[in-house]
């Protein structure tokens, strides 16, 4: 198994979840319980599991709830560094933001809410030296589809300073637009960013996602 112990992981839990909001309040998305526990924690699971220790949270709307979070956790398994964004300015700006915090070559970008149950290490080792974007592809738990984004991306440190140099902000939209753009395709996702997928969660994470 390769193993992504030098690899930072950059994840994007900025935005304000308006299509969630009447289900948790005044509690970030990542944070949502799932079978009694915070998103975050299983998705840290999956990424410990994965040699992962170094994970750069991409804050902005309620980010004192996640410095709170983070303060609260117990034992040195992982770092986890916040950049909180002083405006919103889409995936690409919190990216942005994060910038400096993010060292390693490549680094892997993780959209908030999705999470996958595929071999992380085989996406870094598919993803080679190459200086441009690989997206990690997965069909979407639940449902008869194709493979789709499954809103995990690995960068060079060129790309990173492209999206700097440019002031993205749709970091979806630079990614679909760029030539060099590889696509490596796996396993299932579920994204928690609906009511309805939040609710239904448990089944995914207790079933089927492979974290111990």
């Amino acid at each position: 198994m390769v193993l992504l112990n030098d690899i930072d992981v950059a994840v994007l839990c900025g935005g304000k979840g308006a299509r969630v909001v009447a289900e948790l309040g005044d509690t970030p998305k990542v944070l949502a319980k799932i079978e009694g526990r915070p998103y975050l924690d299983w998705l840290i699971d999956k990424l410990k599991n994965h040699g992962v220790r170094r994970i750069v949270l991409c804050a902005g709307h309620l980010s004192h709830k996640l410095i709170e979070w983070r303060d609260a956790r117990t034992g040195a398994d992982v770092e986890i560094v916040l950049s909180v964004e002083p405006r919103q300015e889409g995936t690409g700006g919190a990216l942005r933001f994060a910038r400096l915090a993010l060292t390693t070559n490549p680094v892997m970008v993780i959209n908030g809410d999705t999470i996958v149950n595929a071999d992380l290490g085989e996406f870094v080792k598919y993803h080679g030296e190459a200086l441009g974007v690989t997206v990690l592809q997965a069909r979407r738990f639940g449902a008869a589809s194709d493979y789709r984004s499954a809103g995990h991306y690995l960068m060079s440190q060129a790309v990173l300073d492209d999206i700097v140099s440019k002031k993205i902000r749709s970091l979806e939209d630079y990614v679909h637009d760029r030539n060099d753009r590889r696509l490596w395709r796996s396993g299932v996702y579920y994204d928690i960013g609906s009511p309805g997928t939040l609710r239904r969660a448990g089944l995914f994470f207790e079933s089927v996602l492979d974290v111990a």
